[in-house]
């Protein structure tokens, strides 16, 4: 309906994961980031760990900001709160089990 759903921003350059250095330069990027919108938006509204880090503020409208670092670059992306309420959704359900979901009977 011309409404904006989904915008990603790259917040760093994309590297080559064949540059170990500029890797490096990526992966220290993203806390220093995280902590950036921090002084703003105040804490994240939540965050996974891992070698896909997320952290994400849910907004006033309903939206949702994650930042996001990605295998070769460190990214932000704005939800509208159509999708950012998908993501709540799975969120509150990590262990049901979908019917997509090929890997058990």
């Amino acid at each position: 309906d011309g409404d904006l759903t989904e915008m990603t921003i790259f917040l760093t350059d994309i590297v080559s994961q064949d540059d170990p250095e500029a890797m490096a330069v990526m992966q220290a990027a993203y806390p220093a980031l995280v902590a950036d919108i921090q002084s703003f938006w105040g804490e994240p509204s939540g965050a996974q760990t891992g070698d896909s880090a997320t952290a994400w503020w849910d907004l006033p409208t309903g939206g949702r900001f994650n930042v996001e670092l990605a295998p070769r670059e460190v990214q932000g992306t704005l939800l509208c709160k159509e999708y950012a309420d998908d993501q709540r959704f799975y969120e509150a359900r990590p262990a049901e089990k979908y019917a997509w979901d090929d890997d058990e009977e």
